[in-house]
């Protein structure tokens, strides 16, 4: 697997991580009782939270991977310029 591609995992799952557990939260307030609503309601809320989320990775992911992008190259760059050459 390619750097980009394990940064890009790593984001989502992040993004997974909190998206669940804004979800749960939300679900454990409304079996609590702190939260008083019909079910329909809460599946309404859940669907967006859960829409909400995907938006969001989707559209920061263009330039958040701009930026990753910029980061690997400039890393390669540098160890490419740090490796001596053989000299004949």
């Amino acid at each position: 697997m390619q750097p980009k591609d394990k940064i890009c995992k790593a984001t989502w799952s992040l993004f997974e991580g909190a998206r669940d557990l804004t979800m749960n939260n939300v679900t454990l307030a409304v079996k609590g009782g702190m939260i008083h609503m019909d079910a329909h309601v809460v599946q309404t809320i859940l669907a967006v939270i859960r829409a909400s989320f995907e938006e969001g990775y989707h559209k920061g992911s263009n330039a958040y991977m701009r930026e990753v992008d910029s980061v690997l190259k400039s890393a390669t760059e540098q160890v490419s310029s740090a490796i001596p050459l053989k000299k004949k």
